[in-house]
């Protein structure tokens, strides 16, 4: 993943630390994010799905749907 991203010059997003990777959120675009820091836009643009392949993101699924519900 670090290569591919060194090769569009955005290995940067990555924070390395020892015995952690995560990312720099200030740096990339991401719904999600933009939805957790209240954007009614995307609310009231919510189709309902997120991520149905993984069973994983239901919890964050259902917090999308309540959170919608409160913005209608």
């Amino acid at each position: 993943m670090i290569e591919a991203l060194a090769e569009v010059y955005a290995e940067d997003i990555v924070i390395r630390n020892r015995g952690s990777i995560s990312l720099n959120i200030q740096k990339i675009q991401c719904d999600y994010y933009s939805f957790i820091k209240n954007d009614g836009e995307l609310i009231r643009e919510w189709a309902g799905e997120f991520m149905t392949q993984y069973s994983w993101a239901e919890p964050v699924a259902g917090y999308i749907s309540r959170e919608f519900e409160k913005s209608v």
